[in-house]
């Protein structure tokens, strides 16, 4: 299990999973394209796209995740929605942005959504 910084400008948390573009799509939708992703103990990790058009994203996701945007996120979406369920905070939270909680009610949101 890769274990994974989310980049965001409030309190640090990571995210876990073993399928890369699964969480890149979780921070993708977590963020609104406000976080970047950088795995903690590794090399990859995904810029932030905030105002970013979504060419520009759909690109990054073609040549790092091997389909769009809309492909990764409609086809990992189990995968996307486990990744989302591992969403921790690093310390006690400072921000009234409850990173991990909209993270674990997006993944609620996921699986119900079948």
């Amino acid at each position: 299990m890769s274990r994974f910084e989310i980049i965001n400008p409030s309190d640090p948390y990571t995210i876990e999973s073993d399928d890369f573009a699964a969480a890149a799509g979780a921070c993708v939708l977590l963020g609104e394209g406000a976080y970047g992703l950088r795995e903690v103990d590794g090399e990859r990790e995904m810029p932030i796209f905030l105002l970013a058009p979504l060419a520009r994203i759909d690109g990054w996701f073609r040549d790092n995740c091997g389909g769009s945007l809309n492909e990764t996120l409609g086809g990992k979406r189990a995968a996307i929605a486990d990744a989302l369920a591992t969403v921790k905070a690093q310390r006690e939270r400072s921000s009234l942005n409850d990173i991990g909680a909209a993270a674990h009610g997006l993944a609620t949101a996921l699986r119900v959504a079948r």
